[in-house]
């Protein structure tokens, strides 16, 4: 597939950057969160999380709208791997959405309450939110792998 077979090319163009925008932004978070410590300066560790989960959840749901949403082709179907792949990457997204609302969930409820064990909890579902992260882009990796013909443009 060629970017001529995608239908209205220059909207495409624009939500392909748009995506790759908050792609970047994710990623300069993430490397901002794991190299400055709450102890050294807490408010960019504060920021550097909310603007990682925000742009995480941007760029997933703007590749699974791009995946399923957009008109890709004028004349081609999709191929069944194209198909299997976009709907591993829309189970990660949704189960990367669903521990993300978890873990605010048990945050909120251990400043309320603070019952025992909800602490560890919240915790174990922000893993859940990383490894499912790791896993959403791991997508890519078969994607590259594979003998069939897939293009990826940049």
């Amino acid at each position: 597939m060629s970017r001529s077979d995608v239908a209205l090319p220059k909207f495409y163009a624009l939500a392909q950057r748009t995506n790759g925008f908050f792609h970047f932004l994710e990623l300069t978070c993430l490397l901002l969160l794991t190299y400055i410590s709450l102890y050294e300066m807490e408010w960019v560790h504060v920021y550097s999380y909310f603007g990682f989960i925000l742009f995480s959840l941007l760029h997933m749901l703007f590749t699974v709208g791009i995946d399923y949403m957009w008109p890709r082709t004028i004349y081609g179907r999709l191929t069944e791997l194209e198909k299997k792949l976009r709907a591993k990457r829309l189970r990660w997204f949704l189960i990367n959405m669903s521990s993300f609302f978890i873990s605010i969930n048990l945050y909120l409820r251990h400043g309320r309450v603070c019952e025992p064990i909800v602490y560890s909890l919240h915790c174990l579902f922000e893993y859940f939110v990383v490894l499912t992260n790791i896993a959403f882009h791991g997508v890519a990796i078969e994607e590259w792998n594979q003998p069939e013909q897939i293009h990826i443009y940049y």
